[in-house]
């Protein structure tokens, strides 16, 4: 048995990992919108991206500030997947795939200075709103239009 101060620096090492995993979603979403890397900016609130000079569309914000807690969402879906695969959850495997799930939901509040709130002001411009509705749509699988933006985009055939 691991006493406490084991398992405070192993969970503190969780975090900081799932935090540079959420930061490296955003570099590379940068990457692939402006061609070059960006800056990192380490403060004693956290690592933060640093977009000094970059002129970026609404569109290409929301998809920047959305890859952090993506990336933590793809870490903490796979992490699920891969233990059940053989049925075997570890305490660490559940405590990674905990990590990186509170480490997205925590950027998604929409606070000035979290993901969130880079959002919520992206998607309130019309440009990223559409964008928005559009793949979230399309993940969905549902059909947008402009009419009705939730049709389906197949009809589903039940066998009796």
């Amino acid at each position: 048995r691991q006493d406490r101060s084991a398992r405070s620096r192993r969970l503190a090492r969780l975090a900081l990992a799932a935090s540079v995993c959420h930061e490296g979603g955003h570099m590379l979403a940068f990457r692939l919108l402006q061609k070059r890397w960006p800056a990192l900016e380490v403060s004693a609130f956290g690592i933060t991206l640093s977009l000094r000079g970059a002129a970026l569309t609404a569109r290409q914000d929301f998809w920047l500030a959305l890859a952090g807690p993506a990336v933590n969402g793809a870490l903490c879906a796979g992490m699920l997947l891969w233990m059940e695969y053989p049925g075997r959850y570890t305490v660490a495997g559940c405590s990674f795939a905990a990590v990186n799930l509170l480490v997205g939901a925590f950027n998604l509040l929409p606070v000035p200075g979290l993901d969130g709130a880079r959002l919520l002001a992206d998607a309130r411009e019309e440009g990223a709103a559409k964008v928005a509705v559009h793949w979230t749509a399309r993940a969905f699988g549902v059909a947008g239009t402009r009419k009705n933006c939730f049709l389906p985009a197949n009809r589903v055939q039940y066998k009796k």
